[in-house]
């Protein structure tokens, strides 16, 4: 049985946000996951909401 990272990570219940960052030069799309340990489902959101404003979020890579 074949397991994505993320699916693992929510088996064992920690609280996981992923983060789009941009593009590349390339028009690739840039993101970081932020993993945080269990009962603490503040803090992976403070920190996407930290990086949405520090690299200005989400890019629709068809409209840029």
């Amino acid at each position: 049985m074949l397991w994505s990272k993320t699916g693992i990570l929510g088996v064992l219940g920690l609280p996981v946000t992923q983060c789009p960052l941009g593009l590349s030069k390339e028009r690739l799309l840039l993101a970081v996951q932020v993993v945080v340990g269990k009962l603490q489902d503040h803090l992976p959101l403070a920190v996407a909401l930290y990086l949405e404003k520090a690299f200005g979020g989400w890019v629709n890579p068809g409209v840029v």
